[in-house]
């Protein structure tokens, strides 16, 4: 080979040494400094930085960290193509720790089903995942599939018993399938290692539920001292005072509900409830209304309303209503008897028989149940 080309060969090589030394030595600086800015929770910054090293050349673990970035600053749906592309890429370390992050965002962004397959592909390569476990449960749980959302939130549990989310979700999962006392087990827990207000207010609902209403009044109370506009907070709260014969508390409760959600229907109905209770006929009647055009769907609406016409003295309306009632639902024994009550002032005796009869065989059909149940 002719010397002259040697040299030049040997020269050029040296160069592009030279230049994919410096290159290297750049990409380090950048990692660096965008690992650091990261660490110190510059995620903007670190954010520019992995742009930056992405410009230079793409890489699974650029794309990984710079969707950490992204979801911490609630960019969930910038988080998910850059977990993807990192997924894509296919070499990075531990990558179950990809599929649990996009899952997370798919989580955060309530495309569930989706999330549920990125948990999956996670503990198929790291089974013992905790988190993994724990997000699916949770995406179970607002799906409504509460048996197979709590066998994964069990064996979150069993890995890692000290991870707060686990037991709130096991919480709210207990309580819709009525293991109320399970579910006080699981907000006690979670309330030992984060005392967030969340966890008081599903012990709350369960305290309601084994009319324990005075122990819900406290947590509901906290509950509005952190989340001074929660409207459930202010009407749960109503519930519970309601149940206790507090009347006018339990209106000035549901009323901030309101004034909170004007369109939360079930609220105009128990303020209702608390009305006819005050014998205020007018302003019950009123909300019964309210419940009714927004929609409330509850088979007691016309019993109650029904009722409460014939306190008003409007039979006719009453009889409307309590037809209703009974045609919703023909196990109420007060709507026969207040039926009763209507046919007596048309005079119509021989149906107003029938209606106090029909109330008298529920009465002691109920009274036979119960029985039953107590053995």
């Amino acid at each position: 080979m002719n010397k002259k080309y040697i040299v030049f060969y040997f020269l050029t090589l040296i160069t592009c040494f030279s230049y994919a030394q410096k290159d290297k030595e750049r990409q380090d600086s950048i990692f660096k400094k965008a690992d650091k800015e990261y660490n110190l929770q510059n995620y903007k910054d670190a954010y520019l930085s992995y742009s930056a090293l992405l410009d230079i050349k793409s890489s699974s673990y650029a794309y990984f960290n710079r969707g950490l970035c992204s979801y911490k600053m609630g960019d969930y749906k910038d988080a998910l193509n850059d977990y993807t592309k990192s997924i894509a890429f296919g070499a990075i370390k531990n990558k179950y720790a990809v599929y649990y992050s996009r899952g997370l965002c798919n989580f955060m962004l309530a495309n569930y089903e989706l999330a549920e397959l990125d948990f999956d592909s996670s503990l198929t390569l790291k089974s013992d995942y905790y988190l993994a476990y724990t997000y699916e449960g949770a995406c179970y749980y607002y799906t409504k599939k509460y048996n197979i959302a709590l066998s994964l939130l069990d064996k979150s549990i069993e890995l890692e018993n000290n991870y707060e989310p686990t037991h709130y979700y096991r919480c709210m999962v207990k309580y819709y399938m009525n293991d109320y006392y399970g579910s006080i087990d699981d907000c006690n827990l979670a309330l030992s290692k984060n005392r967030h207000y969340n966890c008081y207010y599903w012990r709350g609902l369960n305290y309601i539920e084994l009319k324990r209403y005075q122990e819900s009044i406290t947590d509901f109370d906290t509950v509005l001292a952190c989340a001074p506009k929660s409207e459930k907070a202010y009407y749960y709260r109503g519930t519970a005072y309601y149940e206790l014969g507090k009347y006018i508390k339990a209106i000035e409760d549901i009323t901030n509900s309101i004034k909170l959600n004007p369109a939360f229907a079930k609220a105009y109905y128990s303020r209702a409830l608390c009305e006819y209770e005050l014998k205020q006929y007018t302003e019950a009647n009123n909300d019964f209304n309210s419940a009714a055009a927004l929609g409330l769907n509850d088979e007691n609406l016309y019993c109650q309303r029904g009722i409460n016409y014939y306190q008003l003295k409007n039979y006719n309306a009453a009889l409307e209503d309590l037809n209703k009632s009974i045609q919703q639902n023909p196990n109420i024994e007060t709507t026969f008897y207040y039926r009763g009550l209507v046919k007596d002032k048309f005079e119509k005796y021989d149906e107003s028989k029938k209606d106090y009869d029909a109330a008298v065989a529920i009465s002691y059909y109920m009274k036979g149940i119960s029985k039953f149940n107590l053995k």
